[in-house]
């Protein structure tokens, strides 16, 4: 046995890779028969529970009580409370209400935040199924610890991070750890461990992980690691080690009331001390008015106008496919500097699309995206269908024969020349025998329609039994996936799958490099394996289950068709209809009798139909009846092929023949393309003779009772039934299964199964195609091809995206794509869309980046970059050096692995289709169409928040000037200016009047340019030097001249200067009441004409429309009917001290906005001719210029 170097969490997963099962045993101190109970408890006990820990939170009563004790909310409540012992009781509830008001919004935003670990939590299984004692059974999974054997089955989810000590056909979808969605093949085979050093550790094949699920296949493991000693728990761990350090509104908004506050205490302070010095106040009423300058100088609807603007935001946002979850993301959106994209279905379709079809006569272009049958098949100048030539038809017939995906029905008719399939289920389920028209694909499976079952043969290989009447589905039961349609309110749409179809069978598409961006290991630009067998390239989309879902066939929802299987393969069958032709009948015409499924290493795929066709052979034969179709990794195909098809006829296939192939290949290959080769061969009765008398029968599978298909040559071979109806005793349905649980339809022991002994019964039925499943082996048939073409596939951009990219660059904003995709097809992808333009661009894979400082990432990061291949804690390291480079960023997600990076992020917005929990918690906005264009929409709104709260808090501020000026006249006059206006009134503005109207300026649209300024410096300060100057020396001059004017007019028309002014104060004086009144009601009307003026930062208000905003419209008509109310209602007269006022008052208020709006056109039309002024512009990005605004 190997030495091991003991460490505190266990041993290295590389170490134990590299070990063999009676050496992990050893090593982990267990055996096959699992530990004792007392050796479980006692492991539990050193341990620690199989968990995912909670990081420590703040109380909820702590997180309460601080919202109502920072310095803002201490002044307040110490003013309120002084306004009762002053026996003012309605202002003193007056300030409380604003108190609470402002504490709860806080409370509630800081409530919701923080609950990404929950959902990791969540997404660890309840039980795990164990060996103990030697008896297998079931044990909270909780309580797994190392040393634990556990038995996975397909669909379970994995507990704890383990060794694979036996294993069959086991296939792991570890899209929590790698964010990619292709299941990969398992082997309990060990590694060599200088190979296995370094290597990540998902890639290695003989270990699974907590978290991941079980796709395909069955197996015994040993753990290794629980708990927090995951790689899941350590995904938990970076997730929790996020800080959440606040967005830039909310320091902007923390640091201004700080400011605001100090300014306010200093200015009471000030006002107390002159109050008592010369107009010789009692203490006490020097403090009650100290206490209304301190309240007119606190912006106390501040906070509740802001978030009720962000909330309004998010209203707007969610028409717009974006869903927010926390209010003050919004805005830092606005701010966006990067955004870290991923690729598949943000930036592209998430839709296989074959873009074009490569023959040796010629090139043909194919129109239309995605997996609906619209398009054409177009080349020199016009349309061509499968009738107009025979090598375009032969293309696309074998590509849809070769083939495992199914369609739904199509929502529009196909090509021309098609009858509109209900179904093409059938399409690629050609078998021997009826096939039944009615079948549906998503019946449960007591109907006979289900898929084929899976065995062990002697030999330990993987053999197919076929029901003659079953659609192509792999795995004999049926399994229920849930499709999330996406939205705020998902509908889950429940659609019942017949189990998984070889996911790698087509993925050899993948004409993409390694992950340093070149070409694979070979260097021929040609699909290669995947160390895991996989077969996948370039990261095919969606060739495996999304990500969340337990089913082994992936079920994809499209807006006009379903998809099961690989969607690789389903481009191919659109690709048939668009020539024309239906899948489904090809399928009919020529059933399929055999297959060789892909493997790894052949890197391909063939099938053997009925060959209803002579000419399709193409050798003018005799009528035999057997083709085989080969379609994979386009160097292997023409390797094996002897023959090539040109002007109709059949050649010999020269070498300047190859060379153009491979040259079309590699042309494709280097814009970052897939393609796959297609080929054919005739297969003839007579020569399966000869090979059935050469082979002595010696592989056919007769009555052996055991359910097992029997292989002496190492392939995996399958058994077609001929007719299932006569496969009597069979379960409801109608498969065998050995090695696995029974549930009726399945038996756990062959041996003992009716089903495997009525299938040894009726074996002499398919004696036919038994044998030739037992002769179809790679040798023998694929051999001597005839090369039919190359059909090139791309997963296309969204059409929307290259517009989307463009606006970005305009707006100033970097674009980063961070995908699992190899580097290559990244970097095309990119090119085209426009995200890089610079020749020079750079990919760096997740390997070279850990190879890299700090210092040299942040160089790299100023230029053109790709990220492929990245790990959770790689993005994470990304956007922390973005964000220590100044930036503002934005990461799209949608994968476990993406959550350390989402909560990191200065916005995380995860995609509400294919994203998961874990990445919709840790994110601040969903998208719900998971489209890039949605993410731009959302900067423009986020941009148009910040500059309209810069424009409510300009129209917020402005007030304070007529607020606080006349008691400073009163002060400077020693009293001879009666107070203008009392406490109570103040507040009736700050939190009456002024709220409506303020909230209308949050609903203002963006400015036509606002996409065309840079994103503004996020050091810039939300109240600078321009705001403060037009609030306070503009637009509040106007207000206090107005304010002003009216109080001496009331006094003016009641006597004054021959009557002492406002009755020098005197509460009771009618006069005196009159006077505030005009005051209060001047301030208003004011304020109105500031709220027009406010719309825009250089536009006239006539431009815009006056009545253009509704919600400043009825902003204006409360306002107007609340000053009335306050005026004329005596009870609200009571509380505010107010008065009626007469004919000459309330005509000398309709003119104040005219005034005010007057005044600030005749400013901003003197600016926009002089090209200079001493206005302030409030836009998003261009806060500190003085515009004119």
């Amino acid at each position: 046995m190997r030495t091991l170097t003991a460490r505190a969490s266990g041993y290295s997963m590389d170490e134990i890779s590299a070990l063999d099962a009676e050496d992990v045993y050893r090593a982990l101190k267990t055996s096959e028969d699992g530990l004792s109970q007392s050796q479980a408890e006692i492991l539990l006990a050193s341990h620690g529970k199989n968990v995912i820990e909670e990081e420590e939170k703040t109380p909820v009563i702590f997180v309460f009580l601080r919202c109502f004790t920072h310095l803002m909310a201490l002044l307040l409540w110490a003013a309120g409370a002084v306004a009762f012992l002053a026996n003012m009781r309605e202002l003193g509830i007056a300030v409380w209400m604003v108190n609470i008001i402002n504490g709860v919004f806080s409370f509630w935003q800081e409530y919701k935040a923080g609950k990404a670990a929950e959902a990791l939590r969540k997404m660890l299984p309840q039980y795990a199924t164990v060996i103990r004692e030697g008896q297998e059974c079931k044990v909270p999974a909780e309580e797994l610890v190392p040393g634990d054997v556990f038995v996975l089955e397909e669909g379970d989810s994995i507990s704890a991070d383990a060794r694979l000590v036996q294993c069959s056909d086991l296939q792991v979808n570890q899209s929590t750890l790698n964010g990619e969605s292709t299941p990969v093949r398992k082997s309990a085979e060990a590694i060599d461990a200088d190979g296995a050093a370094g290597q990540p550790a998902a890639q290695i094949p003989n270990l699974v992980f907590a978290g991941t699920s079980v796709v395909r296949g069955n197996a015994r493991a040993v753990v290794v690691y629980t708990g927090m000693n995951t790689k899941f728990g350590t995904i938990a761990r970076l997730t929790q080690n996020v800080e959440d350090t606040g967005s830039p509104l909310q320091h902007e908004l923390n640091r201004l009331t700080r400011q605001i506050t100090i300014l306010a205490m200093c200015i009471g302070a000030v006002f107390f001390t002159l109050d008592v010095v010369f107009v010789h106040s009692q203490l006490a009423v020097a403090f009650i008015f100290a206490l209304g300058m301190m309240v007119a100088f606190i912006p106390e609807g501040l906070l509740p106008t802001v978030t009720l603007a962000l909330a309004m935001a998010v209203q707007r946002m969610s028409k717009r496919n974006a869903l927010v979850k926390k209010l003050s993301s919004v805005e830092s959106l606005g701010s966006t500097s990067v955004i870290c994209t991923d690729k598949t279905g943000t930036l592209t379709q998430n839709e296989m699309t074959v873009e074009y079809l490569w023959t040796p006569d010629r090139e043909y272009q194919v129109t239309g995206g995605g997996y609906a049958p619209q398009g054409e098949i177009r080349s020199e100048g016009r349309r061509w269908l499968a009738a107009d030539d025979e090598g375009l038809r032969r293309l696309v017939t074998a590509a849809a024969l070769c083939n495992d995906a199914r369609l739904g029905p199509a929502a529009v008719p196909v090509a021309d020349g098609v009858e509109a399939a209900g179904n093409s289920a059938d399409s690629t389920s050609s078998r021997k025998g009826d096939v039944d028209d009615n079948a549906d694909s998503r019946d449960d499976g007591d109907d006979g329609n289900t898929g084929r079952s899976v065995g062990v043969g002697d030999d330990g290989n993987k053999s197919d039994e076929m029901n003659g009447n079953a659609g192509h589905n792999v795995n004999a039961t049926d399994a229920h996936t849930n499709v999330d349609n996406g939205g705020e309110d998902s509908k889950i749409e429940t659609v019942k799958v017949a189990g998984a179809v070889d996911a790698a069978a087509a993925a050899v598409a993948g004409n993409i490099g390694d992950d340093d961006g070149d070409t694979n290991e070979d260097g021929d630009g040609t699909a290669e394996a995947d160390d895991n067998g996989n077969g996948v390239q370039g990261g095919a989309a969606n060739t495996g289950p999304a990500e969340g879902k337990t089913d082994n066939e992936s079920a994809v929802s499209t807006a006009r068709r379903q998809v099961y299987g690989d969607p690789t393969e389903a481009c191919l069958l659109v690709a048939c209809e668009k020539a024309g032709l239906s899948p489904e009948r090809e399928a009919k015409r020529m059933p399929r009798k055999h297959e060789l499924p892909f493997d790894p290493q052949r890197k391909r795929m063939t099938v053997i139909c009925a060959d209803a066709d002579t000419d399709a052979r193409g050798d003018g034969g005799d009528g035999a009846g057997l083709i085989a179709f080969t379609k994979g990794a386009p160097n292997e195909i023409v390797a094996l092929a002897t023959r090539v098809r040109i002007g109709g006829k059949d050649v010999a296939m020269s070498d300047e023949q190859r060379t153009a192939i491979m040259a079309a290949n590699d042309a494709y290959a280097d814009r970052g393309l897939r393609v796959l080769a297609v080929a054919c061969r005739a297969v003839s009765e007579q020569e399966m003779d000869d090979n059935n008398r050469d082979s002595g029968n010696s592989n056919k599978k007769r009555g052996t009772g055991d359910g097992v298909s029997v292989s002496n040559d190492g392939n995996s071979n399958k058994i077609c039934a001929a007719d299932a109806a006569d496969l009597t005793g069979i379960g409801s349905s109608g498969t065998v299964k050995t090695g696995d649980k029974g549930d009726g339809a399945e038996t756990k022991n062959a041996g003992k199964s009716d089903a495997a002994n009525a299938l040894g019964t009726n074996a002499s039925v398919a004696a036919d195609d038994a044998g030739i499943a037992a002769l179809c082996t790679p040798e023998r048939i694929e051999r001597d091809l005839t090369f039919l073409g190359l059909e090139v596939m791309v997963d296309p951009p969204r059409p929307e995206v290259a517009q989307a990219v463009q606006t970005c660059h305009r707006a100033g904003i970097r674009i980063i794509m961070i995908t699992g995709d190899y580097g290559r097809t990244a970097l095309a992808i990119a090119r085209r869309i426009g995200i890089v333009r610079d020749k020079h661009a750079r990919v760096v894979s997740g390997t070279e980046l850990e190879a890299m400082s700090d210092d040299e990432l942040t160089a790299a990061l100023r230029g053109e970059i790709i990220f492929a291949r990245m790990a959770p804690e790689q993005k994470l390291r990304i956007v922390g050096c973005l964000q220590d480079m100044g930036d503002i960023v934005a990461v799209t997600g949608d994968g476990v692995n993406d959550a350390p990076a989402l909560k990191k992020a200065d916005v995380g917005v995860a995609m509400g289709i294919t994203g998961t929990d874990v990445a919709k918690e840790a994110a601040d906005i969903i998208l719900t169409d998971d489209n890039f264009a949605s993410i731009v929409d959302a900067i423009e709104e986020g941009r148009a928040v910040y500059a309209n709260i810069r424009r409510f808090l300009l129209y917020i501020l402005n007030s304070n000037v007529p607020e606080a000026v006349p008691s400073a006249v009163y002060l400077f006059s020693g009293g001879l200016v009666p107070l203008p206006m009392t406490t109570m009134q103040i507040l009736t503005i700050d939190l009456g009047t002024d709220m409506i109207p303020a909230l209308g300026l949050g609903t203002e649209p963006p400015e036509d340019d606002i996409m065309r300024q840079p994103p503004r410096n996020p050091n810039e300060r939300l109240l600078n030097r321009a705001i403060v100057l037009k609030a306070f020396f503009w637009y509040g001059l106007l207000g206090t001249a107005a304010s002003m004017l009216g109080y001496f007019f009331v006094n003016m028309l009641n006597g004054w200067p021959g009557v002492p002014l406002a009755g020098l104060g005197n509460d009771l004086d009618p006069v005196y009441v009159a006077a505030t009144t005009m005051t209060l009601a001047s301030i208003v009307f004011a304020q109105i004409g500031m709220v027009w003026n406010c719309r825009s930062d250089t536009r006239s208000v006539f431009s815009i429309g006056p009545f253009s905003n509704t919600t400043i419209t009825i902003g204006i008509a409360v306002e107007i009917v609340l000053i009335l109310a306050i005026i004329n209602v005596p009870i609200l007269q009571g509380v505010f001290h107010t008065a009626p006022l007469h004919g000459a008052e309330y005509l000398y208020l309709v003119v104040i906005p005219v005034v005010v709006v007057g005044l600030e056109e005749l400013r901003r039309l003197i600016v926009r001719r002089v090209g200079a002024g001493t206005g302030a512009s409030v836009s998003a990005n261009a806060g500190a210029t003085a515009d004119g605004a």
